[in-house]
């Protein structure tokens, strides 16, 4: 099982809970290492604890800890700052995600081509200092493997609506959001599932709301996503 959380609220109590649980991994969501970030919290607090759960991980030997970050438009050298971040904090894979502003309108993404030419440069950057830089739209965007994917997705897609299941990312994954709400998805952090301040993980996982969203609320709500997509949709 995997849980995105921005590290606001992981005290050293909830960072010795979140070990203990035997969770797999714990993906940071950061998009800047600085006090920008949209959405109106700060960030210094949030890289501490970020910086003292990695240490004491490495002791425990678990979980796996990655980052991720969204592509904003205009704000290529955050990306770059949060890949350096992870290199000195030992922490070894970045994520890049496409950013849904449906939720988060006040920001604005690039254009298709400049949002290619920014993974690029990512990429490039984050095997010069040892981080392993992923993003689908940049790993499987050309040649033959965007053929494959493009198949392979349409397939699994199909056959996930015939199954009556939602997206595989739900199936293993936890987003806890700013206000330490669970939550199925990163792109949905205004959907709230479950309030980790009151409940635990198992609680939250095991909840009827969740349950309804695995079970049909996903239709309506992750229709629009072009998270996996190679391009935008139009």
């Amino acid at each position: 099982m995997s849980i995105t959380t921005n590290g606001i609220l992981l005290t050293p109590v909830m960072q010795k809970r979140l070990i203990e649980s035997g969770i797999d991994q714990v993906v940071f969501s950061v998009d800047s290492i600085t006090d920008f970030t949209g959405d109106g919290h700060k960030n210094a607090a949030a890289l501490k604890n970020i910086m003292e759960f990695a240490k004491l991980a490495k002791k425990w030997n678990r979980p796996d800890i990655a980052f991720q970050a969204c592509n904003q438009k205009n704000r290529e050298h955050d990306l770059f700052d949060v890949i350096n971040f992870a290199g000195r904090a030992g922490i070894k894979k970045v994520e890049i995600l496409r950013l849904d502003t449906r939720f988060v309108s006040n920001l604005a993404r690039p254009t298709f081509k400049e949002e290619q030419q920014t993974l690029a440069r990512a990429v490039k950057f984050g095997r010069l200092i040892g981080v392993e830089v992923n993003s689908i739209q940049y790993s499987l965007g050309r040649g033959f493997y965007a053929a494959l994917f493009r198949i392979s997705r349409r397939l699994f897609h199909s056959l996930n609506v015939f199954m009556n299941k939602p997206c595989l990312k739900v199936q293993d994954y936890l987003y806890i959001n700013v206000k330490g709400k669970g939550t199925p998805c990163c792109m949905l952090p205004h959907y709230e599932i479950g309030d980790l301040g009151s409940q635990n993980l198992d609680e939250v996982w095991h909840s009827e709301k969740f349950k309804n969203f695995r079970k049909k609320d996903w239709k309506q709500i992750c229709g629009k996503c072009d998270i996996m997509n190679l391009k935008y949709k139009s």
